[in-house]
């Protein structure tokens, strides 16, 4: 059977472009935070951040991962698929409505400073769910361009969301309203290219309400820990050190890393819809990951071997520019987890294989034992070493998701990368 070859070019271009939006808004809305407030403020505002996005992928349950291996296979079906991503929008909502209200009931009793901001962000994760839904769509049709626009649209309204919170004089705990801001935006202008695109339905699928539950059900806990694994430094240094001021600077500093993690990520995002598509019969599958790093190997080969100094170099540079000397002792943190994502970036790409080719059980138990063994790491290693151990322990982490990855993949498909 002949293999269609991943047109990844063009949509990279999209991506990076996006990327890029991301990551200088990224630095933006932090920026603008020490700009205008301490590093204590930038401390709870990005342990809320971490708690944010954990929380979504409870609210999500997996769904949008449901959208996304099964929209490819519907192409040639736009009624279905229509019906399937109203049924996976209305799904997620219901979800998202109640783990929200859930929560809210547990955490008013508190009142620390992260969990006072905290309550700010809980209509945003609603919203955010259903965003999350709507991106994996356009991912599933392969419009990477009004993925990388909308991807790009929430970071840039976020980061507006800050500064308008923070010229107006709003308490450093309000500042996590910069999220309702930025998810609202999406959801209109997502809703407004949906009706446009004439991709919503007003039927609610029993048939599909129970695939995405099921699919969702069984990715939820993949998708919950890789989230996990990207947060879990900054919620173990809240839990260990409950230093406020240490947390700000060593997240600044990790900002930069999950930026160049996302590189990568954009590549997976752009070969998921082709794993789906050709990989659903083994007999294609040494092809499909033969071709996948072929055709990715001279984007990735000088990101691997440059990424690390340019960005802890970049890093530096913006410390001095806005006089804030204090937070450059992060760059070596930032450049310890740069090195080993650089290390395993072709296991980063891979890293939605399994259930691209739904197998969505195997990829929740090679994130699992990676989020066990970055959780022990960081309460060992913070103990011992401070910001220096949350750093090498996310490192070692990554590197064991890495090495699960290639045992399964060479174990269930017989393959090796």
């Amino acid at each position: 059977m002949k293999i269609d070859k991943p047109n990844i070019g063009k949509d990279l271009i999209w991506n990076y472009i996006s990327i890029i939006i991301l990551a200088l808004s990224g630095t933006v809305f932090n920026a603008i935070i020490i700009w205008f407030y301490n590093p204590e403020a930038l401390g709870v505002f990005n342990q809320v951040y971490a708690y944010y996005i954990v929380l979504s992928q409870v609210c999500v349950w997996g769904v949008h991962m449901s959208v996304g291996q099964s929209i490819p296979l519907l192409l040639n079906n736009k009624k279905e698929q229509k019906v399937a991503l109203t049924t996976a929008i209305f799904v997620v909502a219901l979800i998202s409505c109640v783990v929200v209200m859930i929560v809210y009931f547990i955490i008013r009793i508190h009142d620390s400073a992260v969990v006072i901001s905290f309550v700010y962000v809980l209509p945003a994760i609603v919203i955010f769910s259903i965003n999350k839904v709507i991106l994996n769509f356009f991912n599933g049709i392969s419009s990477m361009r009004i993925y990388a626009v909308l991807q790009s649209l929430r970071s840039f309204s976020i980061a507006i969301g800050i500064l308008m919170l923070a010229w107006i004089g709003a308490g450093e705990l309000e500042l996590s309203k910069c999220f309702l801001i930025g998810e609202l935006l999406v959801l209109l202008v997502g809703i407004f290219l949906l009706l446009n695109n004439k991709s919503l339905s007003f039927k609610i699928s029993n048939k599909w309400v129970k695939k995405h539950l099921i699919f969702g059900s069984e990715i939820i806990l993949s998708n919950l820990i890789l989230e996990l694994n990207t947060k879990i430094d900054i919620m173990c240094l809240g839990w260990i050190l409950k230093d406020d001021y240490l947390i700000g600077i060593y997240s600044f500093a990790v900002l930069f890393a999950e930026g160049f993690y996302q590189v990568f990520v954009v590549i997976r995002r752009n070969i998921n819809p082709y794993i789906a598509t050709n990989g659903q019969k083994k007999e294609n599958r040494t092809e499909t990951i033969r071709r996948i790093l072929d055709d990715t190997k001279k984007i990735v080969q000088p990101l691997r071997v440059f990424g690390p100094m340019i960005i802890s170099v970049a890093y530096v540079i913006l410390c001095v520019i806005l006089r804030k000397t204090e937070y450059i002792v992060g760059v070596w943190m930032l450049l310890i987890i740069c090195v080993f994502i650089a290390i395993v970036a072709k296991t980063i790409i891979l890293g939605n294989y399994f259930s691209q080719i739904e197998k969505p059980v195997i990829e929740s138990i090679i994130n699992a034992v990676a989020v066990i063994s970055n959780l022990v790491g960081n309460v060992i290693l913070i103990s011992i070493m401070g910001l220096y151990g949350a750093a090498l322990a996310t490192g070692i982490s990554y590197v064991c998701f890495a090495v699960l990855l290639q045992i399964f993949i060479k174990k269930e498909e017989k393959n090796k990368i």
